[in-house]
């Protein structure tokens, strides 16, 4: 039976992030996924000051923003990739309500956010009249990118299970964890299985409420040089012919797996905004994990000091999960005690 320190189940934003952060402190790890990368399949990978229609400052963003920075360049710099865009950014106010929320936010000061001109020099086509904003700093995580990276990395260490797994065949013990099925032991395990972690026997007391995200990859008759938000949408570029654009939330039935009708809705939206219809060639769907509290949750088992669950990271994964690993690293090496603002109270 193989022996390991760590066993990181799920392969998505949170556990890919976390095994390199073990891996670099040369801990031995084993990850088990079953190549379903939940939420973050789909995710565009953006990060930015300010979310949501009330302009909300992300809080702590400069901090989230630091240790993002510092671990997506590492991993560029020591494997000679690029992973992490730096992009301007501008958003639209189409509505007197959107307007007056801005107008009440600029009086208080939000750094994050300034006034700027219209978008003509960024996208040919018409947008509805607005006050525009230019947001930043803003960035976006290639997550298929570093999803690829961090699977070749495991594949090199042989750290790499590629299974299913059910709870079932996990048995805590005081010493450990026993996994039979895959021969396979360990001090401590973490959960990072997205959404599929909501029927988790060990953390059953979370209350949940996942949903459906999709969006579209499409071809542009003019190179994007900037990411676009208007209308609860966003436009972010990928290369000088592709952008993404999205997203969709479907809290009654959520899946996986694309569907026309969120293709439609997509369509009609872009097609509002830029007055064409876009050229699609690519759609993808994730359900995202989203917990009581809509905090991330960093927290170990209450009847079992060896389990962890790390989770819920929504829309601010890429800027997030770095920060949250790091703090579960040094919290499984060194003893650090966990943010208490990720547990399971108070939600």
């Amino acid at each position: 039976m193989r022996q390991v320190e760590t066993i990181i189940v799920g392969l998505g934003l949170a556990g890919a992030t976390l095994a390199l952060m073990l891996r670099h402190r040369r801990r031995d790890i084993a990850v088990i996924s079953d190549g379903n990368a939940g939420a973050s399949q789909a995710a565009a990978g953006l990060i930015t000051p300010v979310i949501g229609k009330n302009l909300k400052p992300v809080p702590r963003f400069g901090q989230w923003l630091s240790a993002a920075i510092e671990h997506y360049r590492a991993e560029e710099r020591t494997y000679d990739i690029a992973i992490l865009h730096r992009q301007h950014a501008r958003r639209l106010l189409t509505t007197s309500k959107e307007q007056c929320v801005w107008d009440k936010r600029s009086k208080l000061g939000l750094p994050f956010a300034r006034p700027t001109g219209d978008a003509n020099d960024i996208w040919p086509q018409p947008l509805a009249a607005g006050q525009w904003l230019t947001l930043a700093p803003c960035y976006r995580l290639n997550v298929a990118r570093y999803l690829q990276h961090v699977t070749a990395q495991l594949h090199q260490d042989n750290a790499l299970i590629e299974s299913s797994l059910i709870d079932a065949d996990i048995d805590v013990e005081n010493g450990g964890i026993t996994i039979d099925s895959l021969q396979l032991r360990a001090r401590q395990l973490v959960f990072c299985r997205g959404a599929a972690d909501q029927t988790n026997p060990w953390f059953d007391a979370l209350h949940w409420r996942c949903a459906n995200g999709e969006v579209i990859e499409l071809r542009t008759p003019k190179t994007l040089v900037q990411r676009i938000h208007a209308e609860g949408y966003w436009l972010t570029p990928i290369d000088a012919r592709r952008a993404l654009f999205g997203a969709t939330y479907n809290w009654e039935s959520p899946t996986s797996t694309p569907s026309t009708a969120a293709r439609e809705v997509l369509r009609q939206s872009f097609s509002k905004l830029f007055g064409f219809d876009p050229d699609i060639c690519d759609q993808r769907a994730g359900t995202r994990p989203i917990v009581a509290g809509r905090r991330p949750v960093l927290a170990q088992a209450p009847a079992h000091d060896n389990l962890y669950l790390f989770n819920g990271l929504g829309s601010r994964g890429a800027l997030t999960a770095p920060g949250l690993a790091l703090a579960l690293t040094n919290h499984l090496l060194d003893g650090d005690r966990l943010p208490p603002q990720f547990g399971l109270d108070n939600r």
